[in-house]
């Protein structure tokens, strides 16, 4: 049976989540969708977990490289039209697939469609945020690079669906991202050459639990950002308005980093980041003061996050 839509599910050390988001593809409304699951060299068995599933899930299994090179690999082994994304650990909402096609179909010019999602407390489920960002007009919805720099991730991964051309015109995900901003980047790159249809309502949840993705190693993290943000540098060098955003983008990124390097006591370089980030008016009055705790002793600023925690400890009481 050939399917419209390819659910694309990368899975490390996931195998008590996964069936949950399987189930969540399996149920939607409308056309059936194909299931490919992604082992990315997963050590808990995840194929056991699916078993369930029987024929109605594709899993296929790599050496541990990556979430890129998970999200490639299964789109890769995918026959759809469309190519969507879910990590093991969230789920969709019935309707998703079903509102993104028909969006698609409407919009022949169109390569891809996301829209909003629901992040949702495991422990407390009454406990809900919505995220995911608009374009900021119809205009924009025709080329969000901007915006995207600008506003940070805008789109939550697991509410992308993207046209196989697009995928393919693109070459998937930067499998050297393995340390994180692998779908800003991705994102960046369709915004760049193909409109957005973009669906104003929640059709997927990011679940939060203490299992969930973070980043590790932020200086890494840098590292592959700004190799990012070097390449839109060179790809729009004559757009002012994304070199602008794209400065932006820069300037958040180092408060970020100082913030990183001061928590873990290098104020040097917390200073050069926090320095860096001055040049721009949106960031200066926070990197300024910012800038100021590199001066002061580690004693010192230990003392006053541990009375940060006292009063916050405290005020949830």
């Amino acid at each position: 049976m050939a399917h419209r839509v390819s659910a694309v599910i990368p899975c490390y050390q996931m195998a008590g989540f996964v069936a949950r988001a399987v189930r969540s593809v399996l149920a939607q409304e409308g056309d059936a969708v194909e299931v490919v699951v992604c082992d990315d060299g997963s050590r808990d068995d995840p194929a056991s977990a699916l078993r369930e599933f029987g024929d109605r899930v594709k899993v296929v299994r790599q050496e541990n490289r990556g979430l890129p090179a998970a999200r490639n690999t299964g789109s890769r082994a995918s026959t759809g039209e469309f190519i969507a994304y879910l990590d093991a650990d969230d789920q969709w909402l019935p309707h998703k697939s079903r509102v993104q096609v028909a969006a698609l179909d409407a919009d022949p010019d169109a390569g891809w469609s996301y829209g909003r999602a629901l992040a949702v407390g495991d422990e407390d489920p009454t406990w809900r945020l919505v995220i995911g960002r608009p374009p900021v007009n119809a205009a924009a919805a025709r080329r969000l690079t901007a915006q995207i720099l600008r506003e940070g991730n805008v789109v939550p991964v697991l509410t992308g669906l993207v046209r196989r051309t697009a995928y393919d015109a693109l070459g998937g995900f930067d499998e050297t991202l393995r340390r994180g901003g692998e779908d800003y980047d991705f994102w960046l790159r369709i915004s760049a050459r193909y409109g957005a249809a973009y669906i104003d309502d929640p059709i997927a949840l990011y679940r939060l639990h203490e299992a969930g993705f973070f980043v590790s190693d932020f200086p890494g993290w840098h590292v592959g950002i700004e190799r990012v943000h070097a390449r839109v540098e060179r790809e729009h060098a004559d757009d002012p308005e994304v070199l602008d955003a794209l400065d932006f983008a820069r300037n958040r990124v180092s408060v970020g980093l100082g913030k990183h390097l001061l928590h873990t006591g290098d104020r040097v370089g917390a200073r050069a980041a926090f320095t860096k980030a001055v040049s721009r008016l949106e960031t200066r009055d926070e990197a300024i003061a910012l800038r100021r705790w590199t001066y002061v002793p580690t004693p010192l600023v230990e003392g006053a996050r541990a009375v940060k925690r006292r009063v916050a400890a405290a005020l949830g009481s």
